[in-house]
Order: C-alpha cells, then structure tokens, then sequence
C-alpha cells in the first residue's frame, strides 16, 4: 500500500463523541438546514459502509467501529513494527455479503420525497445501487466492483459478484467479462 504512507498521525486519529443533546441540537440544525436547501446533495465514503462490515481504510488502530482499524493504519503500523493484531472479534463481511444500512435505506427514502437531490459516493461496494436509490441521481466516483455494462446498449447489470475479471492486464475502467447482453440487436 502505497497509501500507508499518508497514514494519520495518531493525534488525528482521536475519535470524539458529543454529548446526548449537543448531538440533538445538532441533527436539528442539519435538519432545518435540508429542510430549506433547494438542492440537497450527499457525499459518502468509506464511513457510510462500516456498520454494514465493511472496513475503512482511515480508522486509527484506536478505533471504535468493530470493523476495526483502517487499513493504511495498520499497513503503516507495520511498517513501524507495529503489532496490529486486534484485541477484540472484529466484525467483517466482505462487500458482497454486506447489505444497505439504515443509513443507505433513509438517502432512499429522501430521494424519493425528493429532498435529496443527488448522491456521490466515493464507494465501489455497490450499497447504494442494492438500496434501490436511482441510479440517475447517483455519481460513484471510483466505479461499482458489481455494475456490468453493455458498450453497445448501455444496459446496465448489477450482479451478486464482482464483474470484472482478475487480468492483471485488464486497466480499472475495464469491466468486459465475456458475458453477452440479453437485450436483443
């Protein structure tokens, strides 16, 4: 990992939590503040997909998630000599066995009130198509490891497994895999 190097320093790494009713006063501000906008967009990460089991790659080995820490943070607590060996089980599923979290389930629900106008997700885990959120107001920045595509038609395909194939030769953006399309012409 390449990115290991730009890992955080533990500093950066403390979790803070608010107290029960600063947390409530601020849902309520984030509230008001969507309630009035005329064009509501969400940006996720990796945060969005931890409580589904799905690592991050930031948390410090600190962290509380129980997906334990992000892997630049343990891949450069290696490098330092670091045991990274986890204290406690940690909770992971792999992006295939993860399904959409309450939070995936409510950006639905205010896309389809249309609150929410638009969602970009730095996410390749493909949660947010499994959550039914339209995919015409859907931006994945980093691609979708399940979304096939046919170049000819544009149907698209959201699959149970990973669509692309494992050559090494094959660039990122590359999702052929000899599968045809079933739309006819």
């Amino acid at each position: 990992y390449k990115m290991a190097n730009t890992a955080r320093t533990a500093k950066e790494e403390i979790e803070y939590f608010d107290q029960p009713d600063v947390l409530q006063e601020k849902i309520t501000k984030l509230a008001t503040m969507i309630q009035a906008s005329n064009h509501f967009t969400v940006f996720t990460g990796a945060g969005i997909s931890t409580s589904a089991g799905i690592p991050d790659f930031r948390s410090g080995l600190d962290t509380v998630l129980p997906t334990g820490a992000g892997a630049w943070a343990k891949k450069a607590a290696v490098q330092k000599g670091v045991d990274v060996t986890p204290k406690k089980k940690l909770k992971i599923k792999s992006t295939l066995q993860a399904i959409p979290t309450a939070t995936h389930m409510a950006l639905v629900e205010m896309n389809k009130r249309k609150v929410l106008k638009y969602l970009i997700s730095q996410n390749c885990d493909g949660l947010h198509r499994r959550s039914g959120f339209d995919p015409n107001c859907l931006s994945e920045l980093h691609g979708n490891t399940n979304l096939e595509f046919c170049k000819k038609c544009g149907k698209q395909y959201l699959r149970d497994f990973r669509t692309r194939s494992h050559n090494k030769k094959q660039s990122v953006h590359d999702h052929r895999t000899g599968r045809s399309c079933t739309v006819k012409g």
